[in-house]
């Protein structure tokens, strides 16, 4: 208890408003953040002003670490999904938090490998996968990382609506749609406005695991 105070003193809370900008991809990185209430994406964007979704963050999660652990620029943006409560923790508290505690290092290092680990999985769907394995393989990633600690029914509970589906897949919007009515016609999904309801798991990693 004594040390969770202690490190507890190092965060500063925040609240900001759904659609918040918290970082732009090529600024200095000064702070990793918590996230305490709400979600958030991380995205790149190209000079046309397409954006793809990198990875989202849900409670409990935390992101930006990576500009303080190497001491460069901002690689993506990040942007609130819809009203959030975030834990920020600047450099000069990152530095004194692991001089004390070096074992959150480790921590880090081994998230930052089962982030990589997904990102290569996210690479090999591009390749190898149609737009159908993709998104049952992304439905059942968010079932697994949902929030609410059950078995998961919706879609990260109504945060992620079909445009941001669709830059985490990387197609369009109109694609995203199709292959949700397609997966609700298999009876592997059921649609209820922006919820998708997950009703077969087993068919669905199924599916996920098909390839081109």
């Amino acid at each position: 208890e004594e040390a969770v105070a202690w490190v507890a003193e190092l965060f500063r809370e925040r609240r900001f408003p759904r659609h918040t900008l918290l970082f732009v991809e090529g600024e200095p990185g000064d702070h990793l953040y918590v996230v305490r209430r709400g979600s958030v994406r991380v995205f790149r964007s190209a000079v046309s002003g397409r954006e793809k979704i990198l990875d989202l963050f849900w409670p409990g999660d935390f992101f930006g670490e990576m500009a303080l652990l190497e001491g460069g620029t901002r690689s993506a943006s990040a942007e609130t999904l819809e009203e959030s409560v975030l834990l920020l923790l600047d450099r000069p508290g990152f530095e004194r938090l692991t001089t004390r505690y070096p074992e959150v290092l480790v921590r880090i290092s081994r998230v930052l490998s089962q982030r990589l680990r997904r990102a290569n999985v996210q690479i090999e769907d591009l390749v190898f996968r149609d737009c159908r394995s993709r998104l049952a393989r992304t439905l059942l990633d968010l079932t697994a990382r949902s929030a609410s600690g059950k078995p998961w029914g919706t879609v990260a509970e109504d945060r992620i609506s079909k445009h941001e589906l669709a830059s985490l897949l990387g197609v369009s919007r109109e694609t995203v749609s199709r292959t949700l009515m397609w997966l609700q016609e298999q009876g592997l999904v059921r649609l209820e406005g922006r919820r998708v309801v997950v009703l077969d798991a087993a068919r669905l990693a199924a599916v996920a695991h098909s390839t081109r």
